[in-house]
């Protein structure tokens, strides 16, 4: 299995705005200049011109860790009254799931619907499937899938903001290999904010976070929204824009450019070529094609055969 440094901190702007995306299209270290939101077009209201913008706020990250550390998970809150929801903050989504009490064999804890005064039922279900597994497990035959209900409710920050009329899609039936989790939900952080992200940046969050994902044996994760945590890291900050859109929409995900790839510094014609990778969160898998990873197996031992319990020849991929 690849791994990554034993200290990872994880850095992403939340919403690239055109003008800082041309600004920031150079890959040369930068320094960070903070300066005030424009008012959204259209807006009249002169009192807000002197409206104080949203201090940060960090949210403490716990380890789901067996074994190895797999994935980070935060609080939230849900309802009203406030119900607080353990979720996995995933860059590689963007809507709110939740498991609750409209799924009978869920185990993790449930947000209760009937508790919520706010609650609203959009009585419409689906079924979703993940192209990565919890941990390092292979994805075979759709065994992580999870049955969603439409819904809204007043989705907020432990202790803070709240926002209302939110969409929350209820997760009302799961896949066993789900079972293992210890958080109730996903929290999307795509790359356009969405949801509670997106109704704090329009109350005056700068529109950036930043998560400091560290081992289980160093602890101390957290999530920081509207900053970022400068005693986490020392150097410049490098920046890469996020490509736009195909279809001229609001990028959903954090694909950024790389260069090549290397191990432990040596490379090959294959490796040493540009390609672009979603940063993902939400898993612990490094996902390459077959031929990608076999060649990253090669630079770090000849030794290295594939497994075939983790080959899914129906997509064609090794999975590390």
């Amino acid at each position: 299995m690849l791994k990554f440094s034993s200290l990872l901190s994880f850095l992403l702007l939340l919403v690239p705005l055109p003008a800082t995306v041309n600004a920031q299209a150079s890959a040369l270290p930068q320094t960070i200049s903070i300066q005030s939101r424009a008012l959204p077009k259209g807006y009249r209201s002169s009192s807000s011109l002197r409206r104080r913008a949203l201090d940060p706020v960090n949210v403490p990250l716990d380890d789901f860790f067996l074994g190895t550390d797999l994935q980070w998970f935060g609080n939230i809150t849900v309802g009203t009254p406030p119900q607080i929801v353990s979720v996995n903050f995933d860059t590689g989504s963007f809507a709110l799931e939740v498991t609750s009490d409209l799924c009978e064999r869920c185990p993790q804890k449930k947000f209760n619907t009937t508790a919520s005064t706010t609650f609203v039922d959009g009585n419409v279900t689906q079924t979703i499937s993940f192209d990565t597994g919890e941990g390092v497990d292979p994805v075979i035959d759709n065994d992580y899938s999870l049955t969603l209900r439409a819904a809204k409710d007043t989705i907020g920050l432990v202790g803070g903001f709240q926002a209302k009329d939110i969409d929350v899609f209820l997760i009302v039936n799961q896949t066993e290999k789900f079972d293992i989790e210890p958080y109730s939900g996903i929290q999307g952080v795509g790359a356009s904010a969405q949801g509670l992200f997106e109704v704090l940046v329009n109350q005056g969050l700068p529109s950036l976070f930043s998560m400091y994902l560290t081992p289980k044996s160093v602890g101390n994760a957290e999530l920081t929204l509207g900053g970022i945590d400068s005693s986490k890291f020392t150097g410049e900050l490098i920046y890469g824009s996020v490509p736009p859109d195909p279809s001229g929409k609001p990028p959903r995900l954090w694909l950024l450019q790389s260069s090549g790839i290397s191990v432990n510094g040596m490379t090959n014609d294959l490796l040493n070529t540009s390609r672009e990778i979603i940063f993902d969160s939400g898993t612990s898998n490094v996902v390459f094609s077959t031929n990608i990873t076999e060649a990253i197996y090669s630079k770090i031992s000849p030794d290295i055969k594939p497994n075939p319990a983790v080959f899914d020849r129906r997509r064609g991929r090794l999975r590390s």
